[in-house]
This record gives structure tokens, sequence and C-alpha cells, in this order.
């Protein structure tokens, strides 16, 4: 079963917790887990459904390249996440030594920590 993700960028907006789904493609795998969460197939999802424009979802790491019909193949081991908003990939795109788990898991913590780390610098 392939493990499906959707950041926290989506979470604001739908709830959307983390789970495991079967499917042969990209479709199949979302149609499963939007069965339970007819909400956020809204979100991803336009009235035709494909992914929204504004949308971007990732399969271990690489963008879809059938954002219409979603028939890119999964695996039972593959990484499904939904990364949100196209400025997002764009910034995600920048830095190509990035890794599945800071795009779609803990870039939250690393703008925290960031922040944290810049807040109690001193400035010369």
């Amino acid at each position: 079963m392939a493990n499906v993700s959707f950041t926290q960028n989506i979470q604001r907006h739908v709830y959307c917790p983390p789970c495991t789904a079967k499917g042969r493609t990209v479709r199949e795998v979302l149609d499963a887990v939007f069965r339970e969460n007819e909400p956020a197939r809204a979100y991803v999802l336009d009235e035709h459904g494909e992914v929204r424009r504004h949308m971007v979802v990732f399969i271990d790491g690489k963008p879809v390249k059938d954002r219409k019909a979603l028939s890119d193949e999964v695996n039972e081991s593959s990484s499904v996440c939904d990364a949100g908003t196209l400025g997002r990939l764009k910034r995600i795109a920048t830095n190509t030594h990035q890794t599945f788990s800071k795009q779609c898991r803990g870039k939250r913590d690393e703008r925290q920590t960031d922040r944290r780390n810049t807040e109690g610098a001193v400035s010369p």
C-alpha cells in the first residue's frame, strides 16, 4: 500500500491525516483516500477530477507527469504527497538536493528552527 501525506499548507484548509491506500496509479490511490475524506477531494481535484492548478502531487519526490488522468504508476512502497501550491514547487525545484521527506514533511519545523536561531542572533 502506498503511503499518502499532505503538507501543512493543505492541512490549514482541510483535515488530511497521513494514511496508506491501495492502487496501481495515482488516480486509484487518491480515489481510495478521498472515499474516506471527501472535503480533501474537493480541495485537491477540480470538478473534472484533475489536479487543481495550484496543487502539486509527488510520487517518491517527483511531480506526477499526468495531472489530468493521474495515470502515473504507483507501487506498494511509493510515497504520494500533495505538496500544496505551485509556488511551493518552484521553491522545491530550486534546491535539487532536498529529499522527499523534506519536501513533504519537516519544512515547517525547519522554518521555526531558523526563526528561533535568527531571533537570538546579535548583530555586529
